[in-house]
């Protein structure tokens, strides 16, 4: 009887490790909100500019 009670016990642990783990994972894949992809390759003081220019 105590050992079905250990392996309920550690069956029980692997499930919720396992829902922890792919929870976190999922969460870590997530981007961040107000933020554009390609940020970081212009620099701020362009302000655009190549983009109006480029298209009239």
């Amino acid at each position: 009887m105590i050992i079905f009670i250990i392996l309920a016990a550690v069956l029980l642990l692997a499930i919720l490790g396992t829902l922890a783990w792919l929870l976190a994972k999922r969460r870590k894949q997530k981007p961040k909100k107000g933020t554009a992809p390609n940020n970081h390759y212009f620099p701020p003081t362009w302000n655009g500019q190549f983009f109006r220019s480029s298209r009239q």
